[in-house]
């Protein structure tokens, strides 16, 4: 379907919108060191570069409202997830993915739909990230997937494909779906930049208070 120039879907419309939307990906406590900080700053930048548009957004666990707010950035949902429960996720990232496309294709003004989330590099690092979700394009789709484009493109042109019932009704079941577990992966990868922020903090806590101990113990020693 990749191949095909004259396939049309809501997600795949590309058009010069005054409006971006954005889904903030927070944690739903604190002590999580400088995440919520790099997330702010990230969006700060987003803000900046936006040219003067009008900035909307939805705010993926409780400190992303936090955010939200001291930005003075419009909430148009809240989402809270049971961290647990990973079906339950994936159906409440189901749900908002087939909202999203609704708005984006109801609300011609609505020019971006972007993700602001922390990307985990490795134990001891991550940052905050911005990635494109809708206009869904070839770029978006090699980014999120680490695949290379032009070679997958050439591939799949080798072949003719008949699709049923029709391109437009398997789109329709495609796109949400493919939305879904993109906003999914984020999540995860999200949710482990939040497990490596809140251990490095507690490691800084840790030899700073060993650090006090010290000095306390040479005090009382004089």
């Amino acid at each position: 379907l990749g191949t095909q120039r004259h396939l049309d879907h809501p997600a795949l419309r590309k058009r010069i919108g005054v409006k971006r939307l954005m889904i903030i990906y927070g944690a739903d406590r604190g002590l999580c060191g400088l995440y919520h900080v790099k997330l702010e700053k990230r969006i700060r930048k987003v803000i900046k570069d936006s040219d003067g548009d009008i900035i909307e957004c939805v705010t993926l666990g409780s400190q992303a409202v936090k955010v939200a707010h001291r930005l003075e950035i419009p909430i148009l949902k809240e989402i809270q997830f049971d961290h647990g429960d990973h079906v339950a996720i994936k159906t409440k990232l189901h749900e908002l993915v087939m909202w999203i496309i609704e708005r984006y294709q109801n609300d011609n003004e609505l020019g971006r739909v972007s993700c602001i989330f922390n990307h985990f590099e490795n134990t001891m690092s991550y940052q905050a990230v911005r990635a494109q979700l809708l206009p869904l394009d070839e770029e978006s789709l090699a980014e999120f997937f680490h695949v290379d484009r032009l070679k997958t493109v050439e591939q799949a042109r080798k072949y003719n494909y008949t699709v049923e019932p029709n391109e437009d009704d398997v789109l329709d079941v495609i796109i949400p779906e493919l939305l879904t577990l993109v906003m999914y992966q984020l999540y995860l990868d999200a949710t482990a930049a939040e497990h490596s922020a809140r251990m490095i903090a507690m490691r800084r806590a840790s030899d700073n208070a060993q650090r006090l101990k010290e000095d306390l113990t040479r005090m009382y020693n004089r």
